[in-house]
């Protein structure tokens, strides 16, 4: 099964990202009213993403998968790339932080701030990569400095 292009994976983010409104998950132990927590919900569902931002958090993470592109001298140090579920989590966790900040808008600062805690567990290097001394956070920060920016 081939990986998704960069627009069929922005596609996905945007029905994942739907799929969450509305949803009540179940057996948690309450801290909010469910009142509080589907409007905190809505509010979230309300943070924008413009698509120049959606698209270079889902270029971020496309480019784990084909790093020679971005990245040559380092393309055979990585066994496994991020994959869609990276773009969605990278594109909510975004939308939370904004959200946080107090602002309705994800900002690229945002995808930059929490690239590395939601790629990092997501890459699988090789031993090449793990005798040279690169690490994860190498080739994520390497991506963040690559990758344009929206």
């Amino acid at each position: 099964l081939d990986y998704p292009d960069i627009d069929e994976e922005i596609d996905i983010t945007r029905r994942a990202r739907k799929a969450y409104e509305g949803h009540v998950e179940a057996g948690i132990t309450a801290m909010l009213s469910p009142s509080e927590l589907l409007q905190l919900r809505d509010q979230l569902n309300g943070v924008f993403i413009e698509e120049t931002v959606e698209r270079y958090a889902v270029e971020i993470v496309a480019a784990t998968r084909n790093l020679g592109n971005y990245l040559p001298q380092w393309k055979e140090h990585i066994r496994a790339g991020a994959s869609p579920r990276a773009s969605i989590s990278l594109l909510r966790a975004s939308m939370a932080r904004a959200l946080l900040a107090g602002r309705d808008f994800v900002l690229p600062e945002d995808i930059v701030a929490l690239a590395g805690d939601i790629l990092r567990h997501r890459l699988v290097l090789n031993f090449s990569a793990r005798a040279e001394g690169v690490s994860e956070d190498d080739i994520i920060k390497a991506l963040i400095e690559t990758v344009p920016a929206a």
